[in-house]
């Protein structure tokens, strides 16, 4: 990043924790003098039913999954929703205060926040509720010029649950492997479709704007710009594997 953008800063930090994000925000608030966007990316994800059961594969492979604890769920739920709730929180302070318009939070949620995918009552909770909290933030900061928009992918060759998920690396590669190659997507994809999402401005005065990234089937990705919160598309997809 360093080498393409000379000007750019790396700051790590715990989004789950409010005096951490209110620091990073400060920092590059003091190092470019102002903000214009907010991508809120991070994310864990710990899928396991949330009862004890026996789960069978497209492969044949079956594996006895443990159920799904409460620490579990709030470890994804602090990360995947309290986190992008303190960023944006964060971000319309700065907005409020420096009255002008530009302003852009660019929510990754998932397919899962309207999909059911099995096993997946932590991030696919999460990611559900984040997407009706930024309907009502996306309403409340309308007024100092931020802008919402939702990235929705869809099946990405990301390391998220390869080392969290609660029923080990081993079954997350096992179902990985039952999902064609030309139907998953890379995250420079999702990255694209941020990018391009940031370089148009839409018409609606308030409300969140929803794109949606899937596979196209080709290793690459097609995009498709939702009207406001008609997300009956997402009733047409299928899970990756059945129960």
């Amino acid at each position: 990043i360093k080498k393409d953008s000379p000007k750019s800063m790396y700051l790590v930090t715990d989004i789950t924790d409010e005096q951490n994000v209110k620091d990073a925000f400060a920092k590059a608030y003091k190092a470019f003098g102002t903000l214009h966007v907010l991508v809120n990316n991070a994310g864990i994800a710990k899928g396991n039913p949330i009862v004890h059961k026996e789960i069978a594969l497209p492969n044949g492979r079956r594996y006895a999954y443990p159920a799904m604890t409460l620490q579990d769920v709030m470890d994804v739920m602090k990360t995947n929703f309290e986190g992008p709730f303190l960023c944006a929180q964060a971000f319309g302070h700065f907005a409020r205060h420096n009255s002008g318009e530009g302003y852009t939070i660019i929510d990754i949620l998932s397919t899962a926040a309207k999909t059911m995918y099995p096993s997946n009552t932590a991030y696919g909770g999460a990611k559900a509720a984040h997407r009706w909290m930024s309907n009502i933030y996306a309403e409340e900061l309308a007024e100092f010029g931020v802008e919402v928009r939702r990235i929705y992918p869809g099946n990405t060759k990301t390391g998220i649950v390869a080392k969290d998920h609660v029923f080990g690396k081993d079954v997350f590669q096992d179902t990985l492997a039952t999902i064609p190659e030309n139907a998953k997507m890379q995250p420079i994809n999702v990255a694209n479709a941020v990018v391009e999402s940031l370089s148009k401005r839409y018409t609606k005065n308030k409300g969140p704007y929803d794109v949606l990234v899937l596979p196209n089937g080709k290793g690459g990705a097609k995009q498709s710009v939702l009207e406001q919160n008609a997300l009956e598309i997402f009733d047409a997809l299928k899970p990756p594997y059945k129960k």
